[in-house]
This record gives C-alpha cells, structure tokens and sequence, in this order.
C-alpha cells in the first residue's frame, strides 16, 4: 500500500500523514525533501512531525544541501552528513578511550592487566617472585606514574611496548 504524499508551500519538501499516530491533534506528519544531483532526482526522508520536524527545517536543511553542493563545502546529501557525523562520533570515542587508556598509572596497568595474565602463563614461584619484585622495588618509583611518561636511561619510549600493551 502506497502513501500519499502531500505538498507544503516551500518547493522540494513533501509530507505523508500516519494513517493512525497522532501528533497532539493533529496525525504525525513524515517530512521528505526531493532535490536532483547530477542529473537524478533524489528523494531523502527527514523524520517525523513527533520529532521536530516541520516543513520550515525540511527547507532550512535543503537549502543547506544546495549550498554545500554550490560551493563544494561540506556534505551534499543527507547520507553523506550521517556518515560525516558517524565519523566524528568514532574518532570522538577513540579519542576518548585513548585520554582513558593513557590516565591509568602503571601500577593499574599492572594489577589489573599484566599480573593476571603471569598467573595463567607462568609457574607459581616466577609469578609470585614478579609480585614480589614489583611491590618492593618498582611500585614505590613508579606507583603514580602514567607508563607512557616512564623512560628507560638515554632511551625514550614508552614502557607499554615492553610488556605489549
């Protein structure tokens, strides 16, 4: 069963009507902006009336569409501007994971990642004996420290890669 879409004032934007959703009084209202590109006509969806859209942003979106796609600056359709923002949310989160990673101290890093793992690699005595050298000798110099400010003499670099982290 098809829709039938309904003209607004503003040219390039179309709306269909839910046949039983409501929107206050009124039936929630599914906004579509039409444009061509190259020749093709494009038809991109917009959202419905429930969630703030009107005919008004449908337009102030469009014209944004044909400006970007005028001076070549930004996105030139909806699909390229949610792969755009995806993107931005990646790398934001990337971001963020690395400030995370990089905060942690390297006696976190040890307790909570490396000597789990020697307790299932080596034999109990060469766990225990790491344990021991850790507590008495390396977490009194390094307890506070982040690993990647850690430098071994002369030699710059950060101690994550030693023990493959």
């Amino acid at each position: 069963m098809s829709v039938k879409w309904k003209k607004t004032r503003f040219p390039g934007v179309r709306y269909y009507e839910h046949k039983s959703r409501k929107h206050g009084i009124q039936k929630d209202k599914y906004f579509a902006i039409r444009y061509q590109r190259n020749g093709k006509r494009k038809e991109e969806g917009l959202g419905w009336s429930s969630d703030g859209w009107t005919a008004s942003k449908a337009t102030l979106e469009l014209s944004e569409l044909k400006k970007a796609y005028a001076t070549g600056q930004g996105a030139i359709s909806l699909e390229e501007k949610r792969l755009q923002s995806e993107k931005q949310r990646e790398s934001q989160r990337a971001k963020e994971k690395k400030n995370a990673r990089e905060q942690k101290t390297f006696s976190e890093i040890f307790l909570e990642q490396y000597y789990p793992r020697t307790k299932s690699d080596k034999a109990f005595k060469s766990h225990q004996r790491e344990l021991g050298l850790f507590e008495n000798w390396i977490e009194p110099l390094q307890r506070s420290k982040n690993p990647y400010s850690i430098t071994a003499g002369y030699v710059s670099f950060p101690l994550m890669k030693l023990i493959n982290f």
